[in-house]
């Protein structure tokens, strides 16, 4: 058989053909974004592996929200936390965005801590704070964490300090946090209430306690008995629940506010009672009631280490329940307590 000529011609023009339409075809534009740098976390009481996939997550999730580029930061710009030795490092690497912070493990919580700054003017541009309660909510922590940089860093550079974004500062941008308090504590009697008054008495509350930037939400429940055991004798069992205000500096706070419930009370009174004129006697009546009414309370105190994860409430309270006990109506009473939260 015969082979057939080549004719580079009947090649060349599909070919060409090709060429054009590959041309004439869009390509994606890469997002437009900062030259950012994400520096080696500082670790402490985090494992290293730990620190680095955290940094790593965290670097994923700012360029997938920012695009642009990430560069390596210098070899020996590891457990930076300070804007001057970031900037620096941002510097040396070309970048505009240097991202920094720590890890640290307290009590059960992870607490991870990030800044970025802008490499140009060495202002921030966002500061945010994230507590985890279990390592595996760090993947959460980064994506959060990122978004907001990210929304930080997408504004206008910021020109001085004032317009550094105080929004993004960890105070203003404080998250909800929440978690248990348990408070000790006395109950004094007011009036002729609770057994008409035998003496204070001993209080044990337990409440979950949500705390924003300026306020706080507390549902408890509690047990208050009197100390000194006699023939006059009460307890009571609160179930509240108290909105109070906070305010004062990012470490500790003025708390005020108040709350209601329902209240279950017990009691038992002495009556003595003298019989006869010429030889008389005496002859004592205990007698024992308890029920149900609805309560009020107005609560003060300070809040204090609100930055840690572990916080002290010193507070004071003035509570009326409305019912009738023993003949004594709406028994009122001052308590005041330490309570950890935590």
């Amino acid at each position: 058989m015969t082979a057939l000529p080549a004719q580079p011609h009947l090649v060349a023009a599909p070919l060409a053909l090709l060429v054009g339409l590959v041309a004439m075809t869009p390509t994606p534009a890469l997002a437009a974004g900062p030259v950012l740098t994400v520096l080696p976390l500082a670790c402490r009481g985090v494992t290293a592996p730990t620190c680095a996939t955290f940094r790593d997550l965290l670097t994923g999730e700012l360029l997938r929200q920012l695009g642009g580029q990430v560069v390596q930061p210098p070899v020996d710009s590891g457990g930076c936390v300070e804007p001057g030795c970031a900037r620096q490092a941002g510097l040396s690497v070309g970048a505009q965005v240097v991202v920094f912070g720590s890890l640290t493990t307290l009590g059960s919580k992870t607490i991870a801590s990030i800044t970025a700054i802008d490499v140009a003017t060495g202002l921030p541009r966002g500061q945010q704070r994230y507590s985890a309660r279990r390592v595996e909510e760090l993947d959460l922590a980064a994506a959060r964490i990122a978004a907001a940089v990210a929304q930080a860093t997408s504004a206008p550079p910021p020109t001085s300090a004032q317009g550094s974004g105080d929004a993004s500062s960890p105070e203003a941008r404080r998250p909800v946090d929440h978690g248990v308090q348990l408070r000790v504590g006395t109950i004094v009697p007011v009036g002729d209430g609770y057994a008409g008054a035998p003496g204070a008495g001993i209080l044990f509350d337990l409440s979950y306690w949500l705390e924003a930037k300026h306020f706080v939400i507390e549902p408890r429940i509690g047990v208050r008995f009197d100390a000194v055991r006699g023939d006059q004798s009460y307890g009571e069992v609160p179930f509240d629940i108290g909105a109070y205000y906070l305010l004062g500096p990012r470490s500790f706070a003025v708390l005020a506010g108040g709350g209601v419930g329902l209240h279950y009370l017990w009691e038992t009174r002495g009556d003595t009672a003298v019989v006869g004129n010429v030889l008389p006697s005496r002859t004592s009546h205990l007698s024992d009631d308890s029920g149900w009414g609805f309560g009020l309370f107005a609560r003060v105190g300070l809040l204090l280490a609100r930055a840690y994860s572990v916080r002290l409430a010193l507070t004071a309270e003035y509570h009326v329940t409305f019912l009738e006990i023993n003949g004594s109506r709406n028994p009122q009473a001052i308590t005041a307590g330490i309570g950890v939260v935590y």
